[in-house]
């Protein structure tokens, strides 16, 4: 029983530590009356969780992903839209998204090559491509 305990828990440090960490830039921001638009990027360090995406911020929160992408913990976050970088990565072998529901970057891959299959998330451990972001917060 011991044995299943310590398993558990070097399980869970293995997948604790299979996390991206983001590291975002605001580029710019503007206002137009009570939103607030802003454009930056983010680079990650560390491999792709693949159970589910990776948080942006410090946790799933809202509160947490304002503060990367806004800079500012007094404003809400409405919507994030992603794009990858291209200047001079490697192309990304995933395409990677926001979820918007459970606030975490989520990347997929074509399940099986061919036209018309679909995506699914990725099961490989890799450090996904840097993004461009626009964020709408409040």
């Amino acid at each position: 029983m011991k044995w299943l305990l310590v398993w558990s828990m070097l399980l869970g440090l293995v997948a604790s530590a299979n996390a991206t960490t983001w590291t975002c830039t605001k580029e710019l921001q503007w206002s137009s009356g009570i939103y607030y638009e802003t454009v930056g990027r983010c680079v990650g360090t560390g491999n792709y969780t693949t159970g589910g995406g990776d948080v942006l911020g410090s946790a799933a929160t809202m509160q947490a992903t304002a503060v990367a992408v806004c800079q500012d913990a007094q404003q809400i976050l409405v919507s994030l839209i992603l794009s990858p970088l291209a200047n001079g990565f490697v192309p990304p072998t995933a395409v990677c998204g926001w979820d918007q529901t459970n606030f975490k970057i989520v990347c997929s891959v074509q399940g099986t090559a061919g036209a018309g299959n679909a995506m699914v998330e990725t099961t490989m451990a890799a450090v996904p491509t840097p993004f461009r972001f626009r964020a709408l917060c409040r």
